[in-house]
């Protein structure tokens, strides 16, 4: 394991952590804007801080999904009890709901850095969360109102907590609050994204993994815990109601898994930033190959809880029949791209020294420069959940249909906030199951956007002309979307 720079070297750690920083101010600052990009969950947090603020069940919402098997009506109050206070102050800004999850982002880049230098020498965590903070994919995250850099900054004050102290030292007052402040993140990084429950089952394990018991102070912060979300679950609380996601897991087949697992991997070449066209699986091998070099090398000296974290993150996203490789890889992706990083390092220090030491200052260099190049050339957003010609038809549909209405949409959570209508998202699938579903979700009004939602093109649209039934009359159109009347005859 390389040696921790001495003083001075520390200074230039401290200047490039400051230009780092600053490249991270310039990246995301200049693409700051009140568009909010078309991923659904931001409507869902709102639709849950709205549903706080007025003094409504949290679980009241007027959207659904048709389908065997619909994704989640309903998340954790983490995120939406946050935006409860700007919206109190501010309305429904998206401008500054859009900083707000900025300053989020960079306090989870600051908080995944202390992390990491807790095992990682400070060139390596610099360089780690330097590929964080200047990718792409990331950087585009910011562009919504989504839960992920939340997770990751309690995640972050986790890591720090667990691999910073020798617990078997600590007694009184220390083991009472570092169990406390345990158990607090605990709770904060659950109730913001339910799948890190897997902390529950984590902390024992590393525990026996690094002192090879398991003491004591390992299961009191989890038994605390699950005691606390037990409460807090109870009929009347803000987290109970929440979907059953084991029940996602009850379809699992190999096309599932051979889809995750080909995706993900493939990620990583994006998330490096050194994805050339042709050679993105080339890439991909490499980056994993390095990784996990990086990971065997690393615990022969240390035994990070962000690594054993990765490999449980890692098994539950390869039976997620939901994939999203840009969102979900975010819980564990500092330590990712640390183990990528350490691993260019440690096999260069095989070659001969001169070559070794262009390669571990190069290639990391880099993949950084080349996030940062697609960031920047990556085209600002030209359409979203609140894009001029959507909120048009926002309008339209309040305007032409009642309160009992059913509006099928792609984006059904939006629709339903922005309209106060009951909508309905709806899978890609053949006219006859769309007619299916259609009747069965007792749709009375259907939007299409193939201009905005390429599969509409391909799904929706033959559906909406192929001469259905009792068919389609058309009530609105703008340049992006079309509402039509459905007039099918269903059999009941």
């Amino acid at each position: 394991m390389p040696k921790r720079p001495d003083a001075a070297k520390g200074r230039m750690w401290w200047i490039a952590a400051l230009l780092v920083l600053l490249l991270l101010l310039g990246l995301h600052g200049m693409r700051m804007s009140a568009l909010h990009g078309w991923s659904d969950d931001g409507s869902a947090y709102l639709r849950h801080a709205l549903n706080l603020l007025e003094g409504r069940p949290y679980t009241a919402v007027s959207y659904a999904a048709l389908g065997d098997l619909p994704p989640p009506v309903m998340y954790p109050p983490g995120l939406p009890v946050m935006l409860v206070p700007l919206i109190k102050l501010w309305g429904m800004n998206f401008l500054v709901f859009k900083i707000a999850m900025l300053v989020v982002f960079l306090l989870s880049v600051a908080v995944s850095l202390a992390a990491l230098l807790r095992t990682w020498p400070k060139w390596i965590a610099l360089a780690a969360v330097a590929l964080l903070a200047v990718d792409a994919n990331v950087g585009l995250q910011n562009e919504h109102i989504n839960s992920d850099f939340l997770a990751l900054l309690w995640i972050g004050g986790l890591v720090w907590v667990l691999e910073g102290f020798d617990w078997r030292q600590c007694s009184g007052t220390a083991l009472a609050w570092r169990s406390g402040v345990t158990v607090a993140l605990l709770l904060l990084a659950i109730e913001t994204r339910s799948v890190n429950a897997v902390l529950l089952g984590a902390i024992p394990i590393y525990s026996f993994w690094r002192y090879r018991k398991f003491p004591l102070f390992s299961w009191v912060p989890v038994v605390a815990t699950t005691a606390l979300l037990w409460l807090l679950r109870q009929p009347g609380s803000s987290s109970s109601g929440g979907a059953n996601y084991l029940k996602y897991f009850s379809g699992i087949t190999y096309v599932t898994l051979r889809r995750n697992a080909i995706q993900y991997a493939l990620s990583l070449s994006d998330f490096i930033g050194l994805a050339p066209a042709g050679f993105a699986r080339l890439i991909a091998l490499a980056a994993i190959g390095c990784a996990l070099y990086g990971a065997y090398r690393i615990i022969q000296t240390s035994k990070p809880f962000w690594l054993l974290l990765m490999a449980l993150y890692a098994m539950i996203l390869l039976l997620w029949p939901f994939s999203d490789p840009e969102r979900y890889i975010v819980p564990f992706l500092p330590m990712l791209l640390a183990c990528f990083v350490y691993g260019i390092v440690e096999l260069a220090a095989l070659l001969p020294e001169r070559i070794g030491l262009l390669v571990k200052v190069v290639v990391p260099l880099l993949a950084i420069v080349a996030s940062a190049r697609a960031y920047v050339m990556t085209p600002p957003l030209n359409g979203g959940l609140n894009y001029p010609a959507t909120l048009e038809m926002y309008r339209a549909v309040e305007r032409l249909t009642g309160p009992e209405s059913v509006i099928a949409f792609r984006k059904a959570r939006s629709l339903s906030l922005f309209t106060d209508r009951h909508s309905v998202g709806y899978n890609y699938v053949d006219s006859t199951v769309m007619r299916h579903d259609f009747c069965a979700g007792g749709v009375t009004h259907v939007v299409s956007g193939p201009a905005v939602f390429p599969d509409d093109e391909q799904f929706l649209e033959p559906f909406l002309a192929g001469g259905a039934k009792g068919g389609f009359d058309l009530l609105y159109r703008n340049e992006q979307f079309s509402v039509y009347t459905v007039k099918l005859e269903c059999t009941r």
